[in-house]
């Protein structure tokens, strides 16, 4: 794996998830129950979260490859 990977997910463990670590175990305990899909381009420059507002645990949002 390439080490810019595994500092990334390092950096993930140390910040975001320790801060958040409450809402992934909310996250995973209540399950995911998406009433949205939303099927976009994987180079999109902005996640489609972030366009929308939406809760990652109400949508589910799935990237493709262009042909």
């Amino acid at each position: 794996m390439p080490a810019r990977l595994v500092e990334g997910y390092e950096m993930f463990l140390r910040g975001r998830f320790r801060r958040e670590q409450d809402r992934y175990r909310d996250l995973a305990d209540r399950g995911q129950s998406p009433n949205v899909l939303l099927i976009g381009c994987c180079d999109s420059r902005v996640s489609p979260e972030v366009i929308f507002d939406a809760d990652r645990a109400k949508s589910s949002f799935c990237a493709t490859l262009p042909i």
